[in-house]
């Protein structure tokens, strides 16, 4: 009579079929759970990395910039360190531009160009130079309202590492452009250890009316689910772009958040390099009350006295005549102070000097001129 294996207390595992039935069963249903935990998990990942980002909402940065960038007429090189301000939606980038080789051979002096958002108000960008404007004495600061900004926004250090398409061009990207986006279809996630290294695949895919992407992103468990790569692969026509962003990641002192501390960025087109950058980046601080004190006009070092400061703006400005002020002692005012040829001089250098040398011409030409009226009129009396 043959034994029946669940009266005479066998198990049904005993068997070598029947275990490897059971392993195969155990294997698909954990397949599934897996599947259904990535469908769930892409959104609570993407909430997670963006919650541990907005925790550093308050920083100070030290970033060294080379960039270069090919276009028709060759390529641009570009040397800077920056010294970044952010708290929310206000940035303060004082940038100092130590190379800028242009194709032409004209390459560009070293100087230092501040912009911020958020020094004169909320709603305005301040912009300024100390590198004189070609033709004249020295350039203007300028204070335009953000709707009325033409050129491309000020980069953003927040979103380091949060976009492929480099540090440059972060001022116009919107966070829901690569995560959380409606925009997006085929959306897919991985969970994978290359040499040892566990990490997040996300990828998906996103579509417009001009062109389609394929975005891909790495999530590191190791570095606090800090992005640690993103790709987009770009197809328009006969033409197809290639943006890559990769970072190197910290933990910052006494917060619950990782930030880059090195950056590379690469663009091709058509499997050609034509930009890259390559970044580091010191953490300075993360004391809000501290950063807050960079965005006023008067921690400008640039912004000297008797600068003239232009107003673009959608509605009258009680601070500015006729869209002009000028920088008088740590304030704007809307008339000139008194003109001091020798504090000119002093301040300015040459622009004091060509002043002074105008100032005596313009002298000179109106005694010529009395001089010659004074003689007519000695001839008319005499006859």
């Amino acid at each position: 009579m043959g034994r029946n294996m669940y009266l005479s207390g066998d198990s049904y595992l005993s068997h070598p079929v029947r275990l490897l039935h059971a392993m195969l069963c155990l294997l698909m249903v954990a397949r599934c759970t897996m599947a259904a935990e990535a469908m769930m998990t892409v959104d609570e990942l993407e909430n997670e990395v963006l919650r541990l980002r907005n925790t550093a909402q308050a920083i100070e940065l030290r970033i060294e910039c080379k960039a270069e960038q090919t276009g028709a007429y060759g390529t641009i090189h570009d040397v800077s360190r920056q010294h970044v301000w952010c708290v929310g939606t206000k940035i303060r980038i004082d940038n100092a531009v130590e190379l800028r080789k242009e194709p032409s051979g004209r390459d560009t002096p070293s100087h230092t160009r501040v912009i911020c958002r958020g020094c004169y108000s909320d709603d305005t960008i301040f912009e300024h130079s100390d590198l004189p404007a070609p033709g004249s004495l020295a350039r203007a600061a300028s204070i335009r309202d953000v709707s009325l900004w033409q050129r491309p926004q000020p980069p953003n250090p927040l979103l380091l590492g949060l976009t492929p398409r480099g540090y440059l061009r972060t001022g116009d990207v919107k966070l829901d452009d690569y995560f959380r986006g409606r925009n997006r279809s085929n959306v897919s996630l991985k969970r994978e250890a290359i040499e040892g290294v566990d990490r997040y695949v996300v990828s998906y895919d996103k579509k417009n009316v001009r062109a389609s992407s394929k975005v891909t992103y790495l999530i590191l468990p190791s570095e606090g689910n800090s992005v640690s790569e993103m790709r987009e692969e770009t197809v328009a026509g006969d033409i197809t772009f290639v943006d890559v962003t990769r970072c190197r990641n910290r933990r910052l002192s006494g917060l619950d958040a990782w930030f880059p501390v090195q950056v590379s960025f690469e663009r091709r087109k058509n499997g050609e390099l034509i930009a890259g950058e390559k970044l580091i980046v010191e953490v300075v601080s993360v004391d809000a009350n501290q950063i807050k004190q960079a965005f006023s006009l008067s921690e400008i070092p640039i912004l000297k006295a008797g600068t003239k400061v232009s107003r673009d703006s959608a509605l009258p400005d009680p601070q500015f005549r006729d869209g002009m002020a000028v920088w008088v002692q740590n304030q704007l005012s809307q008339s000139s102070p008194a003109i001091d040829l020798d504090l000119q001089v002093e301040q300015v250098g040459s622009r004091g000097r060509i002043l002074r040398r105008t100032i005596i011409v313009v002298s000179a030409l109106g005694f010529l001129v009395l001089l010659g009226i004074a003689r007519k009129h000695g001839r008319h009396s005499a006859q």
